[in-house]
């Protein structure tokens, strides 16, 4: 049967070791359409997971030297959890591995914004970038799963980040800002994530359906 050898593009060359730990095998190159995409999911999902390991081990080294005992709760489960999906996407349960990666990423996430409420005072003005984080989840939710699925897990967020700054304790200074500059408030903090979710979605399904029509042409060139 005669091959048809895939050129390797930078991103390949780059992760080529990490592919090596944390990716499916890789198939043949005369492997058939799904046999080769479901390769690329899975090394697509190593490489967020390599950015979020990445991510939260440095978090975890300002954690241990700041000494915020508390925000360890949250940073190692997470990390433990990433080691899980790196198992289970090296043995190809790829679907298995994005699920838990985004399940960790959002609870950890979410578990963060939480746990600001809980100094002294309640939330402060600066936690209100804190919310940005929500983003990271967001992102993954978009590039791992079909937007009918991922389009709900964006929006949550956004209504997690209202409910926070309608429900959590808050400091005096973040109550004078809600009672004058309250829409101004609410808008921005949600209007970020809105925005890198469509902006997101637009790009991930165009870009998916160019990877389908040159799969397409492909497999019409291996038949001629």
């Amino acid at each position: 049967m005669k091959t048809y050898p895939t050129e390797k593009n930078v991103v390949d060359r780059l992760f080529g070791w990490w592919y090596f730990l944390a990716a499916p095998q890789p198939v043949a190159d005369d492997a058939s359409l799904r046999e080769r995409e479901f390769v690329r999911k899975g090394r697509f999902t190593s490489i967020i997971l390599f950015a979020e390991i990445l991510y939260h081990l440095l978090i975890l080294v300002g954690v241990l030297i700041e000494g915020i005992n508390s925000a360890l709760i949250a940073v190692l489960p997470t990390i433990l959890f990433f080691v899980v999906s790196l198992v289970a996407n090296r043995l190809g349960y790829v679907r298995i591995a994005a699920i838990v990666t985004f399940i960790s990423v959002e609870v950890s996430m979410c578990l963060s914004i939480l746990s600001s409420s809980l100094v002294p005072g309640g939330l402060m003005i600066y936690h209100l970038q804190t919310l940005s984080i929500l983003v990271q989840p967001d992102l993954i939710a978009i590039s791992l799963f079909p937007a009918i699925v991922s389009i709900p897990l964006g929006l949550f967020n956004c209504i997690f980040s209202i409910g926070v700054l309608a429900i959590l304790p808050k400091s005096v200074a973040l109550l004078q800002l809600l009672a004058t500059q309250g829409f101004l408030t609410y808008s921005s903090t949600v209007s970020v994530q809105l925005v890198v979710l469509l902006v997101s979605w637009v790009w991930v399904s165009s870009a998916s359906q160019e990877m389908k029509r040159a799969n397409r042409a492909e497999e019409v060139n291996k038949l001629s």
